[in-house]
């Protein structure tokens, strides 16, 4: 009898065991498992912050790109046009010339005489402009057919077109397309001789579609009296003031005084060479 307890207790000792190590080898593996879907899961959420840090990277480095885009400065563009306004100077061969050369200069001579004083100084007004490469254009008023201005003001309603047919057409054209517009003429009874008023007064016509303009007055009195041609150059101010918005620019005055007969200018040389002057510097 003793035999059969010691048995069964030896044997419920065993099962005891038994169970213990297949219960301990559970708790191993359920903790191993547990410890893998903890890594699995911490290795994809490190790894998915790793894909928003990379991502937000891409944002702000597109972003910095997109800024240094928007605040690169343009690149100057060098037009044929601008490269126009410098030549080489036959002598040293890199000089730059003025940004007021290549100009188109329009040079009325309003005297009776087609020889004489005035367009002497108008001449050489010519020659200066003409060395610095501006283009010289020339209208002589007594070879010109120019009927009075009437006073209708029909120019005033249809853009600046007068309605009479004659030499000022070709006037208005030129006077559109200049840069400077120089008047030469002798002093009359103190002002303007009747060929250059009378083209002065058919000016009315253009006188609000004009852009701005330079003009120069080159003239000859036989007075030697500055005060003499006081009202010439009073006349000369006021008509330039009425060209567009802001009036015409007066660029130059230069009077020829005491010159009694047509060539007495001539012997001036200090008159000529400074109506040279002013003709190159424009």
């Amino acid at each position: 009898m003793k035999n059969k307890i010691l048995l069964s207790s030896i044997l419920l000792i065993v099962l005891i065991l038994g169970l213990s190590t297949i219960t301990a080898a559970n708790t191993t593996t359920t903790t191993s498992i547990e410890k893998q879907t903890i890594d699995t899961t911490t290795s994809q959420t490190i790894d998915n912050k790793e894909k928003v840090i990379v991502n937000d990277n891409k944002e702000v480095k597109s972003k910095i790109k997109d800024t240094k885009t928007e605040i690169t400065p343009k690149k100057e563009i060098k037009t044929k046009e601008s490269n126009n306004n410098f030549i080489k100077n036959s002598n040293s061969g890199k000089k730059q010339l003025s940004l007021y050369m290549n100009k188109n200069i329009l040079i009325i001579k309003g005297s009776p005489r087609t020889v004489g004083n005035t367009a002497t100084m108008a001449d050489a007004f010519a020659k200066g402009a003409n060395e610095n490469n501006n283009k010289i254009t020339e209208i002589v008023l007594k070879n010109k057919i120019i009927e009075d201005c009437s006073g209708c003001a029909i120019c005033q309603q249809n853009g600046g077109k007068c309605v009479q047919d004659d030499d000022m057409n070709e006037i208005y054209d030129e006077m559109y397309k200049a840069d400077v517009i120089v008047l030469a003429c002798p002093v009359y009874f103190y002002t303007w001789p009747s060929l250059m008023k009378r083209m002065i007064d058919r000016t009315f016509a253009i006188e609000d579609y004009m852009d701005k303009k330079v003009f120069y007055l080159l003239s000859a009195a036989a007075t030697r009296k500055e005060i003499n041609v006081q009202t010439m150059i009073t006349c000369f101010r006021q008509y330039i003031s009425c060209f567009g918005e802001n009036g015409g620019e007066e660029g130059g005055i230069v009077f020829a005084y005491d010159t009694r007969k047509p060539e007495d200018v001539k012997t001036m040389y200090d008159i000529l060479n400074k109506v040279y002057e002013m003709g190159k510097s424009v």
